[in-house]
Protein backbone atom coordinates (compact mmCIF):
# COMPACT_ATOMS: atom_id res chain seq x y z
CA UNK A 1 0.00 0.00 0.00
CA UNK A 2 1.47 3.64 -1.08
CA UNK A 3 2.19 5.58 1.98
CA UNK A 4 1.27 9.50 0.97
CA UNK A 5 4.68 11.84 2.28
CA UNK A 6 2.15 13.88 4.55
CA UNK A 7 1.65 10.46 6.79
CA UNK A 8 5.28 9.21 6.74
CA UNK A 9 6.00 12.65 8.08
CA UNK A 10 3.34 12.64 10.72
CA UNK A 11 4.80 9.28 11.87
CA UNK A 12 8.38 10.40 11.72
CA UNK A 13 7.31 13.14 13.79
CA UNK A 14 5.02 11.69 16.13
CA UNK A 15 8.07 9.00 16.93
CA UNK A 16 10.43 11.55 17.89
CA UNK A 17 8.28 12.75 20.32
CA UNK A 18 7.21 9.55 21.72
CA UNK A 19 11.44 8.72 21.88
CA UNK A 20 11.72 11.93 24.15
CA UNK A 21 13.52 13.99 21.62
CA UNK A 22 10.80 16.88 21.81
CA UNK A 23 9.93 17.88 25.71
CA UNK A 24 6.27 18.65 26.46
CA UNK A 25 5.91 22.24 25.76
CA UNK A 26 8.91 22.43 23.62
CA UNK A 27 9.17 24.57 20.14
CA UNK A 28 9.31 21.82 17.04
CA UNK A 29 11.29 23.25 14.07
CA UNK A 30 9.58 25.32 11.74
CA UNK A 31 7.51 24.44 8.58
CA UNK A 32 10.18 25.66 6.34
CA UNK A 33 12.74 23.61 8.28
CA UNK A 34 10.88 20.47 8.31
CA UNK A 35 10.71 20.94 4.23
CA UNK A 36 14.42 21.44 3.84
CA UNK A 37 14.77 17.82 5.87
CA UNK A 38 12.16 16.02 4.15
CA UNK A 39 12.79 17.15 0.56
CA UNK A 40 8.61 18.32 0.26
CA UNK A 41 7.15 21.64 -0.25
CA UNK A 42 5.38 23.42 2.75
CA UNK A 43 2.05 22.30 1.97
CA UNK A 44 2.54 19.13 2.68
CA UNK A 45 4.27 19.71 6.03
CA UNK A 46 1.17 21.71 7.39
CA UNK A 47 -0.86 18.54 6.45
CA UNK A 48 1.23 16.71 8.27
CA UNK A 49 1.74 18.67 11.53
CA UNK A 50 -1.95 19.20 11.02
CA UNK A 51 -2.61 15.68 11.70
CA UNK A 52 -0.38 15.65 14.69
CA UNK A 53 -3.01 18.42 16.13
CA UNK A 54 -5.64 16.41 15.07
CA UNK A 55 -4.97 13.88 17.12
CA UNK A 56 -3.39 16.33 20.19
CA UNK A 57 0.14 15.34 19.84
CA UNK A 58 1.37 18.92 19.04
CA UNK A 59 -0.47 22.75 18.97
CA UNK A 60 0.14 25.92 17.66
CA UNK A 61 0.48 29.22 18.65
CA UNK A 62 -0.55 31.89 16.19
CA UNK A 63 2.94 33.79 14.83
CA UNK A 64 4.74 31.42 17.15
CA UNK A 65 4.99 27.70 15.96
CA UNK A 66 3.93 24.58 16.51
CA UNK A 67 4.43 22.84 20.15
CA UNK A 68 4.54 19.80 22.14
CA UNK A 69 1.53 18.63 23.94
CA UNK A 70 1.83 18.51 27.56
CA UNK A 71 0.43 14.21 28.42
CA UNK A 72 -2.49 14.55 30.64
CA UNK A 73 -2.08 12.67 33.80
CA UNK A 74 -5.92 10.60 34.61
CA UNK A 75 -6.10 11.49 38.32
CA UNK A 76 -9.09 9.41 39.74
CA UNK A 77 -11.54 10.13 42.19
CA UNK A 78 -12.98 7.06 43.95
CA UNK A 79 -13.72 5.84 47.44
CA UNK A 80 -10.04 5.58 47.55
CA UNK A 81 -8.24 7.89 45.36
CA UNK A 82 -4.23 8.00 45.79
CA UNK A 83 -2.07 10.53 43.67
CA UNK A 84 0.46 8.30 43.46
CA UNK A 85 -1.74 5.26 42.42
CA UNK A 86 -3.21 7.51 39.66
CA UNK A 87 0.22 8.26 38.60
CA UNK A 88 1.48 4.71 38.45
CA UNK A 89 -1.39 3.38 36.57
CA UNK A 90 -0.43 6.09 33.64
CA UNK A 91 2.74 5.01 33.21
CA UNK A 92 4.31 8.37 35.40
CA UNK A 93 6.87 8.63 38.10
CA UNK A 94 5.23 9.99 41.30
CA UNK A 95 7.16 12.47 43.56
CA UNK A 96 5.59 15.16 46.14
CA UNK A 97 7.23 17.37 47.80
CA UNK A 98 6.46 19.40 51.40
CA UNK A 99 6.96 23.21 50.76
CA UNK A 100 5.09 24.20 54.57
CA UNK A 101 4.49 22.15 57.31
CA UNK A 102 2.98 23.50 60.61
CA UNK A 103 0.55 23.37 63.79
CA UNK A 104 -1.92 26.17 63.28
CA UNK A 105 -5.45 26.81 64.12
CA UNK A 106 -8.50 25.63 62.10
CA UNK A 107 -10.76 28.13 60.61
CA UNK A 108 -14.49 27.77 61.14
CA UNK A 109 -15.10 25.69 57.73
CA UNK A 110 -11.97 23.31 58.88
CA UNK A 111 -13.00 22.60 62.22
CA UNK A 112 -16.68 22.14 61.16
CA UNK A 113 -15.46 19.21 58.68
CA UNK A 114 -13.12 17.74 61.20
CA UNK A 115 -15.89 17.85 63.80
CA UNK A 116 -13.57 19.82 66.11
CA UNK A 117 -13.43 22.63 68.05
CA UNK A 118 -11.79 25.98 67.00
CA UNK A 119 -9.31 25.87 69.59
CA UNK A 120 -7.92 22.83 68.94
CA UNK A 121 -4.60 22.70 66.79
CA UNK A 122 -4.10 20.56 63.41
CA UNK A 123 -1.28 19.73 61.07
CA UNK A 124 -1.30 22.18 58.03
CA UNK A 125 0.50 20.80 55.06
CA UNK A 126 1.13 22.26 51.86
CA UNK A 127 2.96 20.25 48.75
CA UNK A 128 3.78 19.53 45.31
CA UNK A 129 2.56 16.76 43.13
CA UNK A 130 5.07 16.33 40.29
CA UNK A 131 4.59 13.65 37.38
CA UNK A 132 7.95 12.75 35.78
CA UNK A 133 8.96 16.14 37.97
CA UNK A 134 7.00 18.86 35.97
CA UNK A 135 4.24 19.67 38.57
CA UNK A 136 1.36 18.86 38.15
CA UNK A 137 -0.70 20.12 41.25
CA UNK A 138 -0.87 22.12 44.42
CA UNK A 139 -2.37 20.51 47.42
CA UNK A 140 -3.27 21.85 50.57
CA UNK A 141 -4.12 19.47 53.74
CA UNK A 142 -5.63 19.59 57.18
CA UNK A 143 -4.89 17.46 60.03
CA UNK A 144 -6.55 16.95 64.05
CA UNK A 145 -3.72 16.17 65.57
CA UNK A 146 -5.49 14.75 68.87
CA UNK A 147 -6.85 12.56 66.57
CA UNK A 148 -3.74 10.88 64.69
CA UNK A 149 -0.74 11.12 67.24
CA UNK A 150 2.47 10.83 65.64
CA UNK A 151 1.45 12.15 62.65
CA UNK A 152 3.83 15.47 62.49
CA UNK A 153 6.78 13.34 62.86
CA UNK A 154 5.45 10.87 60.31
CA UNK A 155 5.88 13.66 57.60
CA UNK A 156 9.37 14.55 58.63
CA UNK A 157 10.09 11.17 57.72
CA UNK A 158 7.74 11.07 55.02
CA UNK A 159 6.22 13.21 52.17
CA UNK A 160 3.79 10.56 51.21
CA UNK A 161 0.39 11.34 52.41
CA UNK A 162 -0.52 7.96 52.65
CA UNK A 163 2.68 6.61 54.17
CA UNK A 164 2.26 9.10 56.38
CA UNK A 165 -0.99 8.12 57.67
CA UNK A 166 -0.39 4.52 57.66
CA UNK A 167 2.59 4.97 59.62
CA UNK A 168 0.56 6.26 62.46
CA UNK A 169 -2.02 4.25 62.66
CA UNK A 170 -4.56 4.73 59.84
CA UNK A 171 -4.48 1.86 57.68
CA UNK A 172 -6.95 2.56 55.30
CA UNK A 173 -8.93 5.69 54.92
CA UNK A 174 -11.95 6.21 52.36
CA UNK A 175 -13.24 9.59 50.68
CA UNK A 176 -16.38 10.85 52.03
CA UNK A 177 -17.41 13.86 49.31
CA UNK A 178 -15.36 15.96 46.98
CA UNK A 179 -16.06 19.29 45.42
CA UNK A 180 -14.94 19.95 41.84
CA UNK A 181 -14.58 24.02 40.24
CA UNK A 182 -12.23 25.72 38.95
CA UNK A 183 -9.94 29.15 38.84
CA UNK A 184 -7.21 30.63 37.05
CA UNK A 185 -4.17 30.49 38.27
CA UNK A 186 -2.57 33.45 40.43
CA UNK A 187 1.00 34.82 40.18
CA UNK A 188 2.30 32.24 43.15
CA UNK A 189 0.54 29.29 41.57
CA UNK A 190 2.13 29.98 38.34
CA UNK A 191 5.56 30.48 39.92
CA UNK A 192 5.26 26.96 41.58
CA UNK A 193 3.41 24.95 38.96
CA UNK A 194 5.86 26.20 36.22
CA UNK A 195 2.92 27.79 34.13
CA UNK A 196 1.78 31.43 33.10
CA UNK A 197 -0.22 33.57 35.02
CA UNK A 198 -3.98 33.31 34.47
CA UNK A 199 -3.81 29.20 33.40
CA UNK A 200 -6.70 27.16 33.98
CA UNK A 201 -7.17 24.74 37.60
CA UNK A 202 -9.28 22.00 38.28
CA UNK A 203 -9.99 22.68 42.16
CA UNK A 204 -11.34 20.15 44.62
CA UNK A 205 -12.06 20.24 47.76
CA UNK A 206 -12.21 17.10 49.75
CA UNK A 207 -12.79 15.04 53.13
CA UNK A 208 -11.40 11.70 53.93
CA UNK A 209 -12.90 9.44 56.59
CA UNK A 210 -11.15 6.48 58.91
CA UNK A 211 -13.02 2.88 59.21
CA UNK A 212 -14.76 4.67 62.36
CA UNK A 213 -16.48 7.73 60.29
CA UNK A 214 -14.05 10.25 61.64
CA UNK A 215 -12.66 12.74 59.38
CA UNK A 216 -8.73 12.38 59.53
CA UNK A 217 -8.00 15.10 56.25
CA UNK A 218 -9.75 17.60 54.87
CA UNK A 219 -7.81 19.95 52.20
CA UNK A 220 -7.52 21.50 48.22
CA UNK A 221 -6.18 20.09 45.58
CA UNK A 222 -5.17 22.39 42.32
CA UNK A 223 -4.71 20.83 39.28
CA UNK A 224 -3.14 22.00 36.75
CA UNK A 225 -6.33 21.79 33.48
CA UNK A 226 -3.84 21.01 30.93
CA UNK A 227 -2.10 18.21 32.62
CA UNK A 228 -4.52 16.58 34.47
CA UNK A 229 -8.06 14.93 33.67
CA UNK A 230 -10.30 13.96 36.53
CA UNK A 231 -11.70 10.61 36.43
CA UNK A 232 -14.66 10.29 38.79
CA UNK A 233 -15.34 6.31 39.58
CA UNK A 234 -18.91 5.32 40.73
CA UNK A 235 -18.49 2.59 43.41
Amino acid sequence: MKTFAWKYISDQIYKEINEGRYSEGQKLPTENEYSLRFGVNRHTIRRALNELIRKSYIYSRKGSGFYVSEKKTIHFINQRPRFTKSLVASGDTPLTKIIRLEYIKPNEEEAKNLKIKKEEMVIFLEGIGYRNNTPICIYKKIFPSNRIPGLMASFKKNSSISKALFDSGIKDYIRSYSIISSKLTNPVEAFLLKCKQGEPLICTKNLNVNNKKEPIEFGYTLFMGSRVEIYIENN
